[in-house]
């Protein structure tokens, strides 16, 4: 029933991390990873709006997270 919510949470917590990674990159330099790092979270921007206004959306990306440890 709260699959969106949790979704949302989940995708927060990955999001803070990829920042995280995103000044990791910048102070290392590292175009690459940069580069990866802002494409992802572009990403993940869209994912949002499509997260919030579609349910089986959310239970899919819900369980890849569980599958994947998060």
């Amino acid at each position: 029933m709260f699959e969106r919510i949790k979704a949302y949470k989940n995708l927060k917590k990955v999001n803070k991390f990829l920042r995280g990674v995103k000044i990791m990159a910048e102070i290392s330099n590292d175009e690459e990873m940069l580069s990866t790092v802002n494409e992802v979270l572009s990403k993940h921007e869209s994912l949002k709006s499509k997260i919030i206004f579609n349910r089986k959306i959310a239970k899919n990306y819900n369980l890849e997270m569980i599958k994947h440890g998060f």
